[in-house]
């Protein structure tokens, strides 16, 4: 399914662009794009990160460059906050080539959603390419889209001009619903709030179960009124004890003062005995 341009107007969601995911970008700067479209890339690049809140808690994103070569650029966890984020977007230079597509492919899948780039565990993964022509080898280009996938990386494909071979990028995508096509560079801007609406749809279902605050609040409430009812069932378990302990040594007392006296009037009256006892 190939999109062109959306004037759907998607209202951005807070929930959305908090949603967690390692997202990098695949640039494509061959000679075909130009330095002036290549800024164009960044821009989209750059408006897209500004919607999402940044963050190891939150959305991180690496991005990477190729033409004839692989061009590193930054991992996921190089930037935590989004202004060095965006600095660093802005910086990125442009390295004109041929398109090896399949060697960009292979270098992500090495490099980039590994723990060491920052990739996390039960967070979504995802792969935005953008490019404007062909692959100079399909045929490899083919076999490391594979791979791709069955390592589980949500893959969009950004198609740009006339240059694209739709099929090729169809291949590349994790499905036909995550390829996108505009006319032009200066079409991306039509699709910034399509991205970031795809991208968080995709996000859902990949989160661990979340613990809220109010939840361990509750339970540290609850933990601590079974162990004050514990306390108090004790205590009051205890006083029960004493009371009829006390009351026991009471009354054994009393028998004992009782017993003391009869035998003292016995000592002094023993004709008296019979009436003592009554």
């Amino acid at each position: 399914m190939t999109k062109s341009t959306f004037g759907f107007g998607i209202v951005r969601s807070k929930k959305c662009s908090t949603k967690r995911a390692d997202i990098v970008f695949l640039l494509d700067s061959s000679g075909s794009v130009g330095a002036t479209n290549f800024q164009k890339q960044l821009d989209f690049v750059r408006k897209l990160a500004n919607l999402f809140v940044i963050g190891p808690g939150n959305v991180q994103i690496g991005i990477e460059t190729f033409s004839t070569t692989f061009h590193h650029q930054f991992f996921l966890n190089k930037y935590t906050i989004k202004t060095s984020l965006l600095q660093a977007i802005d910086k990125i230079p442009y390295q004109a080539g041929s398109t090896h597509t399949d060697l960009a492919l292979t270098n992500v899948m090495e490099h980039d959603f590994k723990p060491t780039a920052g990739a996390r565990d039960h967070v979504v993964s995802i792969l935005i390419v953008m490019t404007d022509g062909m692959s100079n080898n399909a045929n490899a280009t083919t076999l490391q889209a594979k791979k791709l996938h069955e390592m589980n990386i949500r893959t969009f494909v950004i198609g740009i001009g006339s240059g694209i071979n739709l099929a090729e990028l169809r291949l590349i995508a994790s499905d036909p619903q995550k390829v996108f096509t505009v006319s032009n560079f200066d079409a991306l801007n039509t699709l910034e709030l399509e991205i970031m609406k795809t991208t968080c749809e995709v996000s859902y279902g990949n989160d661990p179960p979340a613990v809220y605050l109010k939840d361990v609040i509750h339970w540290i409430e609850y933990i601590e009124i079974s162990v004050l009812a514990l306390i108090i069932f004790v205590i009051i378990g205890f006083l029960g004890c004493c009371c009829r302990f006390c009351f026991f040594f009471a009354k054994r007392h009393e028998e004992e003062e009782e017993e003391a006296k009869y035998r003292k009037r016995v000592l002094q009256h023993p004709q008296n005995l019979s009436s003592f006892r009554a």
